[in-house]
């Protein structure tokens, strides 16, 4: 059984890995209403105008969900959401799973504060994770948990279609 659009609004506020800088680096901005709230800086990358993230309408949760969010955003529905959307996964299932995926960053996230005295988000991680210089991170529990999460990111909320308003940054 599919969940109702006052649920899918709630899997997809819990989760925020969109708009954290879990999921994506930059999202690309098309012609459209925003937000006068909406207050992150435009750049461009590879001809396309793009927003990074962390998003600054992102606290916690995102704060102008209901206020003329970009299309990029609007449109955006993770592989989690799509599966409840479909009825392949219940509400309490994906918030489930988005739970245990937030908990494992989470613990990612603080044994690098712990190691290295920075804070850094997600995705920042992924890239000196994958980097062939052994001596960018010392511990090696570190850089399992953090292809292991993204591992299932990449399983349970991007789709392919999804690379084409997302980018990682290399």
């Amino acid at each position: 059984m599919s969940i109702t659009i006052k649920e899918e609004h709630e899997i997809c506020l819990t989760c925020g890995f969109c708009c954290d800088n879990t999921l994506f680096d930059v999202g690309r901005l098309d012609d459209g209403p925003i937000s006068k709230k909406f207050n992150n800086p435009i750049t461009v990358v590879d001809g396309q105008n793009v927003f990074s993230f962390p998003c600054n309408c992102f606290d916690k949760k995102c704060t102008i969900y209901n206020e003329g969010i970009p299309k990029v955003c609007s449109k955006f529905k993770c592989k989690v959401l799509l599966s409840a959307i479909g009825g392949d996964l219940s509400k309490e299932a994906s918030l489930s799973m988005i739970a245990e995926a937030k908990t494992i960053r989470d613990e990612i996230l603080r044994m690098y504060l712990g190691a290295f005295k920075k804070t850094i988000t997600f995705r920042q991680l992924v890239r000196k994770v994958y980097v062939k210089n052994p001596a960018v991170l010392e511990h090696k529990v570190l850089v399992i948990k953090t292809q292991l999460l993204d591992v299932l990111i990449a399983k349970h909320f991007k789709t392919k279609e999804q690379f084409e308003d997302f980018y990682e940054l290399d």
